[in-house]
């Protein structure tokens, strides 16, 4: 069976597309066209610079995803703190009551129970005859609860004005396009597949907002992270 020849446009935009890949399984004889950028560092660097009109909202973007981090990274501390609380409930009640703490270590140690006694001596909020003070767990859980709030809000405060900011950047992105495809003369229009220029009107600069919004927000949260939880982990 001869080949289908290819008309001029067809040709065009085989040349701009590269080199087809072959995928599997059923039909695995269509080409699929291989989309390669030609300069990613520079387009990012050009993508980028557009938000530079817009960089009092990415700086309060950036303030709340790092409030909102460093509240994140503080809430498993005080949850240890509640912790703790539990802990020196349940082994304070198993101790005699009317006795000060420091009675109760220099018992144990007497006893030769050494490692009790250290645990017992570096315990905060042990009180000898007493379990756990569920007034004081409640207190640290509802702090913990509204950090984990105000957390939450912070991080849909950022995601929020980097949508704003990078949105703004695409109504500008369209309209430069638009008034692009206003100056090119009418034999352009003749040489060019009709389906191309409709895909870049339409379909790449939406792939360009998505793009912008997603690696904006995650790869600011995603740096935004290390600093704190390293932090706290040392």
């Amino acid at each position: 069976m001869s080949e289908r020849v290819l008309s001029d446009e067809e040709k065009a935009a085989q040349q701009r597309r590269g080199p087809a890949v072959r995928v599997g399984g059923p039909g695995g004889g269509l080409g699929r066209p291989a989309e390669q950028a030609r300069d990613f560092t520079g387009t990012a660097k050009r993508l980028l610079s557009r938000l530079r009109p817009h960089r009092v909202t990415v700086l309060a973007a950036v303030v709340a995803a790092f409030v909102g981090v460093v509240l994140s990274a503080i809430g498993p501390k005080i949850i240890g703190d509640a912790m703790n609380l539990i802990f020196a409930g349940l082994i304070g009640k198993q101790l005699p009551a009317g006795v000060t703490q420091a009675e109760a270590v220099q018992g144990m140690r007497a006893a030769g129970h050494t490692d009790l006694a250290d645990m017992v001596a570096a315990m905060d909020h042990l009180v000898p005859g007493q379990g756990i003070d569920l007034t004081a767990v409640g207190h640290v859980l509802l702090l913990v609860l509204c950090l984990y709030i105000a957390a939450s809000l912070l991080s849909w405060l950022q995601y929020w004005l980097l949508a704003g900011a990078s949105q703004s950047v695409v109504r500008t992105l369209r309209a430069d396009v638009e008034a692009k495809i206003n100056r090119l003369p009418l034999p352009y229009f003749d040489t060019q597949p009709r389906g191309e220029l409709l895909s870049r009107v339409t379909n790449d600069i939406d792939n360009i907002s998505q793009s912008l919004q997603q690696m904006l927000g995650q790869l600011l949260t995603a740096l935004l992270t290390v600093v704190p939880m390293l932090a706290m982990m040392f």
